[in-house]
C-alpha cells in the first residue's frame, strides 16, 4: 500500500522505458547495479553501484527511501538474497522479474537454452523473492509464443523486451490502484536449474551432432555473443549466421 518508490536491482535494456512509466505515475526511482553491469547503462538516470548488500548499501537506501513505501525489483541481479535480509531489511517488498517459465527453467542463459531445446514459449513472470535461486510465490504470469523470425539470442531478447515494458506497466498500475493478487506457489517436484553459459567456455561445437542439433547449437551462441567455436587448420574460429541446406544429398 501507498507505493511511492521503485528501486531496480541489476540490469535490463528496458530500464529507461520503465523509468518513464514511473515518472508518469509520480514514482521516484533509482537503479542499483553491480560494477560489471555498470558499463551497459547509457540513457538511464540515477544509477548507483554496489557489489554486495552490506551496511553501506543499507544506509544508502535508508537515507533515500522509506522502505515500507518502496518496491525493490530484481531484473538480472547478481545477488542471492538471504532470508534475514529479505525479512528484516527489505520488509518482504522484494520481487524478481524472470524471463522463462518457473519452476521449469530457473537460472540463467535463458535464450540460448530456449534455442538449444527448441522451446518457443516466451514467459514473463514476477515473483516474490525467497531464499534460493528463482524461488518464491508467483504474483503475475504472462505467456506468448516467440515468432518464427526469432532464431538467435538477440532475436529472442528483443521480443522479450517488447513484452516486458507493458508487463511492467500492467503490474505497477495494478499496485498503484490497490489491486489484490492471488499468489501461486511454485511446486518443488518439477523444474530444473539452467546454469549460465559462457560463449568462451560452453560454445565449442561437437561435430558428431546431427544437422538440426548443430544448427541450434550455432544459433544459441550467435549475437550478442561471440559465436560458436571450432578449430580450422589449428586456428580457433567463431561461427555465426548458420543455415541448413539439404539440396544435393540426404
Amino acid at each position: 500500500p501507498n507505493l511511492k518508490n521503485i528501486v531496480f536491482l541489476g540490469y535490463s535494456k528496458a530500464f529507461a522505458q520503465m523509468q518513464s512509466i514511473n515518472l508518469k505515475l509520480k514514482l521516484k526511482d533509482i537503479i542499483i547495479t553491480s560494477s560489471d553491469q555498470r558499463k551497459y547503462f547509457k540513457k538511464e538516470k540515477n544509477v548507483f553501484v554496489f557489489d554486495k548488500i552490506d551496511n553501506k548499501f543499507k544506509n544508502f537506501i535508508k537515507n533515500k527511501f522509506d522502505i515500507s513505501q518502496t518496491l525493490f525489483i530484481s531484473v538480472g541481479c547478481r545477488w542471492i538474497f538471504k532470508k534475514e535480509t529479505i525479512e528484516k531489511f527489505f520488509k518482504f517488498n522484494l520481487i524478481n522479474f524472470h524471463g522463462t517459465r518457473l519452476p521449469y527453467d530457473a537460472g540463467g542463459g535463458a535464450y540460448s537454452w530456449n534455442i538449444l531445446r527448441n522451446d518457443r514459449i516466451n514467459n514473463l513472470v514476477a515473483h516474490v523473492i525467497e531464499p534460493g535461486i528463482d524461488k518464491g510465490k508467483i504474483i503475475i504470469n504472462e505467456k506468448n509464443i516467440f515468432p518464427a523470425n526469432c532464431k538467435i539470442p538477440l532475436d529472442f531478447e528483443e521480443h522479450y523486451l517488447s513484452k516486458l515494458v507493458p508487463f511492467y506497466k500492467n503490474l505497477i498500475f495494478k499496485l498503484k490502484n490497490g489491486s489484490k493478487f492471488s499468489l501461486k506457489e511454485q511446486v518443488d517436484y518439477i523444474g530444473r536449474y539452467n546454469p549460465r553459459l559462457s560463449d568462451k567456455i560452453s560454445g565449442w561445437i561437437n561435430w558428431q551432432q546431427n544437422s538440426i542439433q548443430l544448427y541450434r547449437f550455432i544459433n544459441a551462441f550467435d549475437d550478442p555473443y561471440s559465436g560458436a567455436m571450432t578449430m580450422i587448420r589449428g586456428q580457433k574460429v567463431f561461427i555465426k549466421k548458420a543455415h541448413l541446406h539439404g539440396g544435393e544429398t540426404n
